[in-house]
Parts: C-alpha cells; structure tokens; sequence
C-alpha cells in the first residue's frame, strides 16, 4: 500500500475498537421479521436496531435472549416517517393524539429494556422554518416527561453530508436550547456522497457529542460497497469523546433482497478493521 494512502494516517484503534458496537441497522431497512436472525446474528455483531412493531410483538423469553445476544438493542422509528414528519405543522389535537401513544409505546418499551428509539420529525427540514421549529420544539418538551419517567433516549435522524455546512450549528444550538437530556442523534451517514478527502470534523462539527447512534447508509442495488476507507474516518472521529457505538449497517435494495450479503461483508469488515489496528 503507498505510504500516501490515508489509511497509513489513521492512528491505532486498538483500544477503542475493543469498546465499539457494531450491528445491523433492521429498523431502518424495514428488514422482515423472516430475515431477522440470519441478516442480524453475524459473528461481529454485539448490536442491532430493530423495528418498533417487531420488537413489540415478541415474546419475553424471546426478548431476553435478545438482550443475552446483543450488548445494545436499539429501536427503530417509533412511528411511520410520514406521521412524525407532519406534526410540527399538523393542528394541536394530532400533536396530542401523537403524545399520548408516546406516553403508551416508551413504558412498553422500556419494560422490555429498550432505552433507545428514533423519531423522524425531518430535523434539518424543519429548523429552516421557524414556525415548524417552535412548534417542534413545543411537542418534544411535551415529550420530556415521558423520556424522563421511562428513561428512554429518543434519536433524531439527521442525514450527513448536510445541504448546507451551516446548518451543523443550527442543529447543535436547537438541541441545547432543548435542555433535554433523552435527546440524541442518530447521524445517517452516506459515505459515497462525501468527497475522497472529506474531513468528519468539517462534515458533523460537533455532532459526536450529541450522537447516540451511527448508521452507515449506501444503495446496495448500484452496487456501492462499505469500505475500510469510509469506517476509519468516522471511528477516529468518535475516538476523541470514546463514543461506544452503535455503529450499524444500512444497505437499501428492492425488497432487502442483498440484506443478508451485504450484512454479512460488514461483518468481515468490521472484523478486518479489528485486525489492523
């Protein structure tokens, strides 16, 4: 390898990479319940985000062996994109209908040692409309008490690289103005939209210190693989705050028809990256 390639300039990972999570990214793929265990079980895998209905409709002694399995289990979207993502404009009786199922699904999910799920509300869309800011920022201090008396983490997806680099600040200032601390990001990273020579630290800023979930993203239908060159970046980024994962997968094809070989590359690749550092 020429001594000018970038992974030469990436530093040991020894000690970290012994501390960091990987896993498959169910929930967001929408992964049927029948490819579940062959596409989620790989030999490098100690976390999973699952979907919110799957994780719902299983069993206690199936859940407890989950837990055994996995070192983290996150879960997916709590509810639908297309419901979430409306309710910064929809009217106050749809913002209410929205907290009280929250006030029923995190207890429920908390009670089966789920600590971590996702709302879509379309973050970066709505800090660029003041109105569907406030309105947002209204409904998740609705949300507060909830988080707080279940003790979840709720994730905000916020898809890297952003539009504009300046709206890294506004998402670091919208989460601190919240002062709530069960808010986190989920950072959906596409690492073939981001230039060879990218930088992390001008991609997130400051992200990683309110990061609770890394999920890397490529369309596996075009034949886009993950590479060694597109994790090291990102695991030298989050070694700074010690950040433990999850890292998580996420290949998009038709009808998660490549799921089960793409999970399994990341497996040995997540491996590979063990070996080398």
């Amino acid at each position: 390898m020429p001594a000018s390639d970038p992974i030469k300039n990436i530093p040991s990972l020894n000690d970290y990479y012994r501390r960091i999570h990987f896993g498959l990214a169910a929930g967001r793929m929408n992964l049927a319940a029948e490819q579940m265990a062959d596409c989620t079980e790989q030999p490098n895998f100690s976390a999973v985000e699952l979907p919110c209905d799957y994780l719902s409709a299983l069993s206690g002694p199936v859940r407890e062996k989950l837990r055994k399995r996995f070192q983290m289990v996150y879960c997916g979207n709590v509810f639908a994109k297309e419901l979430t993502s409306m309710l910064p404009m929809a009217d106050k009786n749809l913002q209410r209908d929205f907290i009280r199922a929250c006030r029923v699904r995190m207890p429920e999910l908390a009670a089966a040692g789920i600590r971590c799920c996702a709302l879509d509300f379309s973050l970066i869309q709505v800090l660029g409309n003041e109105i569907q800011r406030k309105a947002l920022s209204q409904i998740l201090h609705q949300l507060h008490p909830v988080l707080y008396d279940s003790g979840m983490t709720v994730l905000l997806p916020v898809r890297l690289p952003l539009p504009d680099p300046g709206i890294k600040a506004q998402v670091t200032a919208f989460l601190r103005d919240q002062m709530i601390p069960g808010l986190k990001l989920r950072l959906e990273i596409y690492p073939h939209q981001l230039k060879p020579d990218f930088k992390p630290e001008d991609t997130a800023g400051s992200f990683r210190l309110e990061t609770a979930s890394v999920l890397f993203c490529c369309n596996a239908d075009s034949g886009n693989r993950l590479l060694r060159v597109h994790l090291t970046p990102w695991l030298r980024y989050f070694a700074l705050t010690g950040f433990p994962g999850p890292f998580l997968f996420c290949p998009f094809s038709q009808n998660n028809r490549l799921a089960l070989v793409e999970s399994e590359a990341f497996s040995k690749l997540t491996e590979e990256i063990g070996k080398n550092h």
